[in-house]
Formats: C-alpha cells, sequence, structure tokens
C-alpha cells in the first residue's frame, strides 16, 4: 500500500512506466528503420527486384545487392575475391502458360565455379529440359551464391515458393553448414542456436543492419595497396571441427530442420522439391586437416606417423597385407584419425574392393578437421530427409553422390569428375543435371515431358551450353593454381591431383586454335572466363570471322543479358556474318525489353556501312 509520498511508486506503475519505455524503444527503432529505408539506405532485400520495359511488361531482375546483406566485412569490392554474386537472372512477373519455370538454390558448386554459370549442372539441365519440351518455354533461374549454408538457402527456397511462381526447385547444399556463412564454424557464425540464427537472418534485412555494416566496413578498410584475404580462409580461421563435437552435432541437427521446413513449404504451396545429395571429392582428396586424438603423445604421435610412412611405403610396393598391417597399428595409436582411412580406401582400391574404400573414404571424410565438404552423414540427413516427406509426390530425392560413385573410373568419386574438394568438372556437372533430369521425368511433371526423347548426351549438351576446350583450359589453369595454396597445398597426395589437372590443362589447350591460344596466353589468370570469351570475340571480329565471334557473345548474352554492349557486339557479329535476319531480331527483342534503343543502334560507327540499307534505314526509323 502506498503510503502516498511523491518518492513512492506502488509496483503496478513501475511496472506501467516500464512497458511505455519499451514501446518507445521499439518505436524509435521503427522509426529509424523506416527513415533509413524511405531515404534508400540499405536496398530491397528480396532476390529479385521488378522493373517495367518499354513495351509495358514487368520483369523481376536479380538483386545485385544481396551480398552486402549476407558477407560481413571481411571482403568487398577491392579484395583479390569480391563477394560472391547471384547469377544474373530476369523472368516475366507474369509467367506465360507455355513457360516452364525452374529454380535452382545452392552455392559455389551450383554456381558452377571456376566456370561461368552456363557449364553449371543448371546450365546442362536447362538445355536438357529444353529439349524435352519442344514446345514450351524453359526459364531455369539460378539463384545460388558462394559460401552460403542452409540457412540462406532455405530463405530463399520460401521466397522463391512464396513470390515467383514456380514449377519447380532444386536444391543442392550441404558443404557449407560448418564454414559458410552463419555456420556454425564460421568467423560469420552467431552460434550454433537455430532460432538465434534465424533472427538474425531477419536482422540483416533491415535497413538498420546495413547501415551498421557498412560503417564496419569502412572502419576495417585496408592500408592503400593492401588486400583483404579469400573469404573461404577468412570464414574458417582455421577452426578445427571434430565429428563427435556438440559443435558437429548441432550442425546436423540444423541441418536436417533446415531441409524439412523448405520440404514443409513446399508441399504446402503443392510445389515439387528435388534435394540433391552433394558430392565431395573423396578419393583424390585426403583430408585437409586430418586431427590427432586430443590427449596423443609426442611418443604416440611419433609412432603413428612412422607406421603411417611404413604402410604407404609398403601400399606404393604392392605389398598390401603388410600395408594393412601398418595401417592397423598406426589405427590402435589413433583410431580418429582421418589420414589413416584415407591410406585405407586406397589400399582396397589397389586390390579392387569397391565398397570396402567407400566406406573408408567416409570415414575419412567425417573425421576432416577442416569440414569444407559435406560430409556422408549431411548427405544421409538428405535422402532421410527426402524419405520422411517423400511420399505426397512432392519433395523428391536425387542422389548425385550415389550416381556419380558408379559413374566414376574408380567407383568412388575423385578427380576424374571433380576439381579438388567439391566443385564438379564438365562431366561432373552433365552427370548431376543428368540425374536431376531423370528424377523430375519420373514425377509428376514428366507428363509435360515428350516420352521418346531420350536426355542429351554430353556432347549434345555441351555444344548447347557453350562449353568449349576454352572453358576447360580457364578451368584447369585455374585449378593449377588453387591446389598449390590453401588449403590444399599440404594435404596427402595433392601432387597427383595438380599432375592430373596439368595433363587435363594440357590437352585443353591442345584443342584451341591459334588466335584461342593467343587470347588465352595474354589472359590475365584472375580475369573471369566471360572477360576471356569477350576478348575472344573481338579477336574473331577483328580478324574477319564475324561468325566465329558471334559464337562468344552469344554465350555472354545469354550469361549477361542486361550488357547493351555485348548486344551490339552480337548483332554486328550477326550482320557481318550473312545473318541479317537474325541480328535484326535480336536488336528488336534487345529494344523491346528496353536493354538497347534505336539511337544506339543508328549512331554505332559499326554499323555505318548498313547506312545506304533500305531495311535498316526502315528499322531505324520505327
Amino acid at each position: 500500500m502506498s503510503d502516498g509520498s511523491p518518492g513512492h511508486r506502488s509496483p503496478a506503475v513501475s511496472i506501467a512506466q516500464n512497458f511505455v519505455l519499451i514501446l518507445l524503444g521499439v518505436g524509435l527503432i521503427f522509426g529509424v528503420e523506416g527513415l533509413l529505408r524511405l531515404f534508400g539506405v540499405g536496398g530491397a532485400n528480396k532476390l529479385f527486384l521488378t522493373e517495367s520495359a518499354p513495351n509495358g511488361v514487368d520483369f523481376f531482375v536479380t538483386n545485385d545487392k544481396l551480398n552486402e546483406r549476407l558477407f560481413f566485412p571481411v571482403t568487398g569490392e577491392e579484395s583479390d575475391f569480391p563477394r560472391p554474386q547471384v547469377p544474373y537472372a530476369r523472368f516475366a512477373v507474369e509467367k506465360e502458360t507455355s513457360t516452364f519455370r525452374v529454380f535452382v538454390v545452392g552455392a559455389s558448386s551450383s554456381v558452377g565455379f571456376p566456370f561461368s554459370p552456363n557449364v553449371s549442372f543448371a546450365g546442362f539441365l536447362r538445355e536438357m529440359l529444353a529439349d524435352a519440351m519442344p514446345g514450351g518455354n524453359v526459364e531455369l533461374i539460378n539463384t545460388s551464391m558462394t559460401a552460403i549454408s542452409s540457412y540462406q538457402v532455405g530463405r530463399w527456397v520460401r521466397e522463391i515458393i512464396s513470390r515467383y511462381d514456380p514449377d519447380a526447385v532444386i536444391v543442392y547444399t550441404g558443404h557449407n553448414e560448418v564454414y559458410g556463412v552463419l555456420g556454425a564454424g564460421s568467423s560469420m557464425s552467431v552460434g550454433t542456436n537455430r532460432l538465434v540464427t534465424r533472427l538474425f537472418l531477419n536482422l540483416q534485412n533491415t535497413a538498420i543492419y546495413s547501415l551498421v555494416a557498412r560503417g564496419l566496413e569502412r572502419f576495417s578498410e585496408p592500408e592503400p595497396g593492401g588486400k583483404k584475404g579469400q573469404p573461404l580462409e577468412s570464414l574458417t580461421k582455421n577452426r578445427e571441427v571434430r565429428p563427435d563435437s556438440e559443435l558437429y552435432r548441432s550442425v546436423q541437427r540444423n541441418f536436417k530442420a533446415n531441409l524439412t521446413q523448405m520440404a514443409r513449404a513446399a508441399i504446402k504451396r503443392d510445389v515439387p522439391i528435388f534435394f540433391c545429395t552433394p558430392i565431395s571429392n573423396r578419393a583424390g582428396c585426403a583430408p585437409m586437416v586430418p586431427i590427432y586424438r586430443a590427449d596423443i603423445s609426442d611418443d604416440d604421435k611419433r609412432a603413428f606417423d612412422r607406421a603411417l610412412q611404413y604402410g604407404d611405403t609398403r601400399r606404393r610396393a604392392g605389398e598390401f597385407r603388410r600395408a594393412e598391417e601398418e595401417y592397423a597399428k598406426a589405427l590402435e595409436i589413433d583410431e580418429g584419425h582421418g589420414g589413416v582411412y584415407y591410406r585405407s580406401g586406397l589400399l582396397h582400391l589397389d586390390q579392387g574392393q569397391v565398397e570396402q574404400a567407400r566406406e573408408s573414404f567416409a570415414d575419412a571424410l567425417l573425421r576432416d578437421g577442416l569440414q569444407l565438404r559435406a560430409s556422408d552423414k549431411l548427405a544421409a540427413i538428405v535422402r532421410e530427409v527426402s524419405d520422411e516427406l517423400g511420399d505426397r509426390g512432392v519433395v523428391h530425392l536425387v542422389d548425385c553422390v550415389e550416381k556419380l560413385d558408379h559413374e566414376s573410373e574408380v567407383g568412388v568419386v575423385g578427380t576424374d569428375l571433380v576439381f579438388e574438394h567439391v566443385h564438379p568438372n564438365g562431366k561432373g556437372h552433365y552427370l548431376i543435371a543428368l540425374e536431376i533430369f531423370r528424377e523430375m521425368a519420373g514425377s509428376k511433371l514428366g507428363g509435360a515431358f515428350q516420352s521418346d526423347t531420350p536426355p542429351l548426351t554430353f556432347d549434345q549438351a555441351a555444344a548447347l551450353t557453350g562449353y568449349t576446350n576454352m572453358d576447360k583450359a580457364y578451368a584447369y589453369r585455374f585449378m593449377s593454381i588453387m591446389l598449390r595454396q590453401w588449403p590444399f597445398e599440404n594435404t596427402f597426395r595433392n601432387q597427383v591431383a595438380i599432375s592430373r589437372t596439368n595433363e587435363e590443362l594440357r590437352i585443353a589447350l591442345e584443342g584451341l586454335n591459334d588466335l584461342e591460344r593467343d587470347v588465352f596466353d595474354s589472359h590475365p589468370v584472375e580475369a573471369t572466363i566471360l572477360h576471356l570469351r569477350h576478348r575472344l570475340g573481338l579477336a574473331y571480329l577483328n580478324a574477319d570471322r564475324p561468325g566465329e565471334a558471334a559464337e562468344q557473345f552469344l554465350i555472354i548474352s545469354r550469361m549477361l543479358p542486361h550488357l547493351p554492349e555485348v548486344r551490339m557486339l552480337l548483332a554486328r557479329s550477326l550482320f557481318e556474318s550473312g545473318r541479317a535476319d537474325n541480328a535484326y531480331e535480336m536488336l528488336k527483342r534487345a529494344i523491346e525489353v528496353g536493354l538497347i534503343d534505336r539511337g544506339q543502334v543508328s549512331e554505332d560507327p559499326n554499323y555505318n556501312q548498313l547506312s545506304g540499307d533500305g531495311r535498316f534505314a526502315e528499322f531505324i526509323s520505327h
């Protein structure tokens, strides 16, 4: 009971005042957020923005500012490794009835690294679907971004299902659960609690977060001439992860919860979703950071290393039984060391024991202290979620691991299908696309496919995507350099991978013509394959070979359809190669959607030779 004095407040009054203060604080935050958005701070937080073309058609276009929200100030535009981007896409807001719209969501393997996106499994799949649906318009939209984990993948999957009218969604995720953005062991982690991480994802959508992140980035700018670190190395911070740790158990729990949430969103909207098991190079890439048991003594460590060395010597000499004995001695000292299991896998392969080799390589992968590859435990979770929720005809499994194991040279995925640890080569991407296509054909979507049309062969699909020896040479040169750096440089048998990579590079270079080789040799290693194609197209034009120039600009225009310069160069190449009808049709479409205008065409000096052409004059005047 109050004594009536001014300095004494009842509990009810105190609670009310505190509640009012909280409301004022929340109101202030919302007010600041509203003002920041009003003045354009932070930008849009959706995958796609809308824009209107001159012909009145509204389009969704990729939001190229998304990466500013996802990546903390670890890397930026001045870095040797700038922030990753989602591949560019542009598609109509109102989907036509003849359109078959498919989205691919994942990380760098889905993007197609180190290729351009046309050589990703998404690019191969687009051509397979178009071939199987000749009367339809296939839109395959790749919304993947390097280094993201299933948290961000899940957010984008839910956005796609609710906003962009998909006919199907393909999910390829799992490699970045530990060290990717918001991964439990990453320098961009906010902990292992899934609720906290999801709250942080929501916070990233605010303008206040964007303002603070930009301030932190400016504060952490390197000295002039300095370089920021590689994102992957910055994300890991040399954090070793043991398979029996609570951190790794939380990774498994949260991965399953994220996949389950995606599946339930798809079931709710009746949108077919295809979960892919992510492939890893198990036979050709040893554990990058094999870790000893925590309590191992120096004497035991020396004995362990000696047993491994003796075992390697015996295996190379073909003395398999004695090699097995030495590896068994090592396991008695440290049964959790991934290096022993990897060597046991090689030993099984030497003796033609494929199933045992797969088991040993799976054990080695799980015990890699640097978890940059999805282990078989995570692949099993993909299978488990697909099985648990797949009885409604919406959730489907694409078992890429099993498929590519059977297609590989030795029965286990190695450097014949994967460049280094996780990124497929051209054949690997094709096989992933083929398995997805077959699963789609067997689902309720298959009714729209021509049943008597077999899937495209690798050579057919490669020709349609524009995959050439230039792409191979670019990729293998890049990987030859990458394999000599962290985290591969000190990996067991890394030299074997480098030798194979160099041999593939030699073969690809032999397939280049003289002009291609000149352009390739003068092209900076750090520049992209699309820059290389641009330079090659210009070289073909200067050499009076417009037909070959058109091939290059056509590939670039499919990857970057929003660049007016590329459209103009493509039209010029078509005109000069005698394909005027194709050139006019391409220019007409570009003008209709607002990429270029007729004034740009008439003022371009490269079209001066057409000034006396009546058809050209009529085209410009209209």
